[in-house]
């Protein structure tokens, strides 16, 4: 039997603002995308111009080490565009973080 990978369709994305930028060396404006198909609004990526002319597109991120591997990963920031939403997820992941935590012990 042959297996067909099937295509996933592209984010549904929509550029809310793009806004000047003076405070950051080399930065030209920060930006805000919403992701209609998510409901959810990444906010404060950065648009750098490069000596060559060129754009470098920098998504708001975190970042953090793979447990496994042990390797540089990143992540992105994002907020919901339901701000009571937002806190209630924010209050809940508190809420079982503790709970969770009164399990463990560190070093």
């Amino acid at each position: 039997m042959i297996h067909t990978q099937t295509e996933k369709p592209k984010p549904k994305i929509e550029i809310v603002g793009i806004y000047p930028e003076k405070r950051r060396p080399n930065a030209v404006a920060t930006f805000h995308v919403y992701l209609v198909d998510k409901d959810i609004d990444i906010r404060g990526g950065v648009i750098y111009r490069l000596p060559s002319g060129k754009y470098f597109i920098q998504m708001p991120q975190g970042s953090g080490s793979d447990e496994v591997t042990g390797k540089r990963i990143c992540f992105p920031t994002i907020s919901f565009t339901d701000a009571e939403y937002e806190r209630e997820v924010r209050r809940e992941v508190i809420r079982q973080v503790l709970k969770e935590l009164e399990t463990m012990t560190f070093d």
